[in-house]
């Protein structure tokens, strides 16, 4: 849960969420030309998969592999999002965002 920006992409607001009963770390981009919501899925250590929701569709768009990184102290001090789908070649690359709160 945090704060989140990188110049580029814009701020990125985690925080947790009750979405059908169960607790979630969601990222909501309603301020976005194309609204859009990250909830996250725990993987494995500091991985996650962040499955895509365009906010009026209500259904998975696809996913991004995030990373939280982690500071000698054990709290976030970035998340690095792949922006390209699991296991795709060619993909955009990734965005390190640094926590800003």
């Amino acid at each position: 849960v945090g704060k989140y920006f990188d110049p580029g992409y814009g701020h990125l607001d985690i925080l947790e969420a009750q979405i059908d009963g169960d607790t979630m770390l969601v990222a909501n981009r309603s301020n976005m030309l194309a609204p859009y919501e990250l909830r996250l899925s725990h993987t494995t250590a500091n991985y996650w998969l962040c499955y895509i929701y365009v906010n009026d569709q209500h259904d998975v768009e696809g996913a991004w592999g995030m990373e939280f990184k982690v500071g000698v102290d054990g709290m976030s001090t970035g998340v690095e999002l792949q922006l390209s789908p699991p296991g795709e070649e060619n993909g955009e690359g990734s965005v390190l965002l640094k926590r800003v709160d």
